[in-house]
């Protein structure tokens, strides 16, 4: 019986979405060749422009719809996991990994700590909050 309600939910949809124009969704596996250099993606944010960005267990990967490109805070890449990424409406990216948040500028492709210690989480819209367990820390979009 639950196989088949979902299975007519699933033929009402696709019916649904067909009709409104829809039919041509595709979808596409990113792997090694297209320039990711792990496979252990841990979270996704989408920002404005359309640029999906990926936190991975090497750092933040970028994907505008070509290609990945991987980007690090340092030379050490063991070092960079990240657990979340949000973007902000700037375009900043935030990445919360063991050692705090971190803003990535995509304009200048630089890094920068913005929260120091360790977070929890971190969400985006007219500010960057972080949570460290305890509290949540408010940041203008911008980092500032």
């Amino acid at each position: 019986m639950k196989k088949s309600v979902i299975l007519i939910l699933s033929v009402i949809l696709s019916s649904f979405l067909y009709g409104k124009g829809f039919g041509s969704i595709s979808f596409q596996h990113l792997t090694e060749k297209d320039g990711f250099e792990s496979n252990d993606i841990l979270d996704i944010a989408i920002g404005d422009d359309g640029i999906i960005w990926f936190a991975t267990g090497i750092g933040l990967a970028e994907y505008d719809g070509i290609r990945v490109k991987q980007h690090f805070e340092d030379d050490q890449r063991t070092q960079n996991f990240s657990d979340r990424v949000a973007v902000g409406r700037d375009g900043t990216v935030y990445v919360l990994h063991p050692s705090g948040v971190s803003a990535y500028d995509p304009k200048k492709a630089e890094f920068r700590c913005v929260h120091p210690g360790s977070a929890s989480a971190i969400f985006c819209s007219d500010y960057v909050y972080a949570s460290d367990g305890y509290s949540i820390l408010r940041m203008e979009d911008g980092g500032s």
